[in-house]
């Protein structure tokens, strides 16, 4: 938008519909991975500092009832079900729900972020997401690094052998995003 101020940036409603082409529970996760990343993932005017606040999903207590079933994120309302959306946002929360980004890079579709027990690494694994996409990650580890896990929508994918500062992470099915987990050496 060419701005040359920093704007903080507050999404109060992102989802990605449940309907029409996207009908498929499983699209639908798979897509609200990616929608998840590209509302925390804005950046400031430096194009490396992320400006999100805030960034809450529509609508995670509705079964459809009241909305229709198109944007409601549970299965079921007594008991409170989940949907495969609300499972993928369970599940990045439970990776970085407290990490702090440490590199954002929008047109790579990459960012990085980092508590103390572990590194998170997100690839948007999508033409127009990423200036590369493809079917094999290659990832710059930190020297520290001896694990990985492999995560997408649908949670932990698997172990990743990691060597010399570097991860390859081949037979990947593209067109959607990954997280890799690096958990630090207990010192």
């Amino acid at each position: 938008m060419a701005l040359k101020r920093d704007i903080n940036f507050y999404a109060t409603e992102f989802n990605v519909s449940r309907d029409g082409a996207w009908e498929d529970p499983n699209l639908a996760a798979r897509l609200f991975l990616t929608a998840f990343w590209d509302e925390v993932g804005v950046v400031g005017s430096d194009g490396k500092r992320s400006a999100t606040v805030l960034a809450l999903p529509w609508n995670l207590g509705d079964t459809g009832r009241f909305e229709g079933p198109g944007y409601a994120m549970a299965a079921s309302e007594a008991p409170w079900k989940p949907d495969s959306r609300a499972k993928t946002l369970r599940t990045v929360l439970a990776l970085a729900g407290d990490m702090t980004f440490t590199a954002l890079d929008v047109r790579a579709g990459r960012f990085t972020l980092e508590n103390d027990s572990a590194q998170l690494m997100v690839w948007q694994d999508l033409p127009g997401w990423t200036e590369t996409p493809g079917t094999v990650w290659e990832v710059q580890l930190p020297e520290w690094a001896e694990r990985a896990e492999l995560w997408g929508w649908d949670g932990k994918r698997r172990d990743i052998r990691v060597s010399a500062g570097k991860a390859v992470i081949s037979g990947l099915a593209g067109n959607e995003t990954y997280m890799l987990r690096l958990p630090k050496p207990r010192r």
